[in-house]
């Protein structure tokens, strides 16, 4: 039997190199997606897999530090990477309830009973998350996930009722 492999979805975005031991600034997207990281742990860090053997909280931002990774040089290879976790590791940590724009990447959007098309990206901003929506003619429209445009979550038909934006 194939299993098809688990969705995933960012937590946060490595910065810039801190020291001479290799460590990487980074900050989560969610205060509580900290807790998903352990030492010794498998995680996914742009098209790579990088084994985390320590993390430390200063009073601004995370330091990270991965397995082989041991000099500055070495991780400026990783600077503006995501750090990517299973949605189903990243929904056993999440506060209930919420709603996680990374689960609707491929739902349908439709606004005013017209399909405009599928989530294909999320982008995260100080603000708040912000939706991107492609339809087949290659329209791109960008929805900030906030109640004034997100108007009803359908999770059976995965699909989602926005406020139409303005055509980017």
């Amino acid at each position: 039997m194939i299993t098809s492999p688990p969705l995933l979805v960012p937590i946060g975005q490595l910065g810039k190199t801190h020291g001479v031991k290799g460590e990487i600034r980074f900050r989560p997207y969610r205060p509580f997606f900290v807790d998903l990281l352990k030492h010794d742990q498998v995680n996914t860090v742009g098209t790579k897999h990088l084994t985390l053997i320590d993390f430390r909280q200063t009073a601004s931002f995370m330091l990270l530090l991965f397995a082989g990774i041991d000099t500055p040089e070495k991780a400026q290879f990783h600077v503006n990477q995501e750090i990517w976790f299973p949605l189903s590791e990243v929904e056993n940590i999440t506060p209930s309830p919420i709603n996680l724009p990374e689960q609707w990447i491929g739902w349908v959007v439709m606004a005013n009973n017209t399909i405009l098309g599928k989530v294909i990206d999320v982008l995260q901003t100080k603000a708040n998350d912000i939706l991107t929506i492609k339809n087949e003619q290659d329209e791109e429209w960008l929805v900030p996930v906030i109640p004034e445009y997100i108007l009803a979550i359908d999770q059976k038909t995965q699909s989602l009722s926005i406020k139409k934006p303005i055509l980017v």
